[in-house]
């Protein structure tokens, strides 16, 4: 992806990653932080942008992500309490981290395969936290459109991710 298309894509949602920076950390500067290290990661890995459908929700997956790994950075540097280090100490913690970081990137793989409109539904509710009223004022939907597709979606996410899991344990 050249550098005028990343700024036209990517470049007119620093608003919403703010926004939702400010809900991750509370803290404008954090968010202000977090925003910036994300346009970091999205302009780093550029060249791989162009397969991106719904760049909205890519950033904002992103973020989040940048967040969780600054925020378990944050707590291994900082935390002082000897039970926690003799747990990191026998990889406990580290191998639930690793387990946990990539159960959340299948997942969101999986909610990338999702029709329209589901894969947008779910992003914004379950990834971004938004409510279903601006949800239904975004996409134009009913309430109980959103709920069924959010529904059906979340029911597609489980059993792909049952499913990956249980191949994954027989391999």
């Amino acid at each position: 992806m050249d550098t005028s298309l990343f700024k036209k894509t990517f470049l007119p949602l620093s608003q919403r990653l703010f926004a939702a920076a400010m809900r991750l950390t509370g803290n404008r500067q954090s968010a202000e932080d977090l925003v910036q290290d994300t346009f970091l990661k999205l302009w780093t890995m550029r060249d791989g942008c162009d397969k991106v459908t719904t760049p909205s929700s890519f950033a904002t997956t992103m973020l989040r992500n940048t967040f969780i790994d600054q925020q378990r950075r944050n707590r291994i540097l900082t935390d002082g309490d000897t039970d926690r280090a003799a747990r990191l100490d026998s990889g406990t913690d580290l191998m639930r981290d690793t387990e946990n970081a990539d159960s959340a990137r299948r997942i969101t793989d999986i909610i990338a395969t999702l029709p329209e409109p589901s894969r947008t539904i779910i992003t914004m509710r379950d990834i971004e936290g938004r409510s279903y009223e601006e949800i239904a004022r975004l996409t134009q939907l009913t309430l109980v459109n959103i709920r069924v597709h959010l529904s059906r979606a979340r029911h597609k996410v489980r059993d792909a991710f049952t499913r990956i899991s249980g191949e994954r344990r027989h391999a």
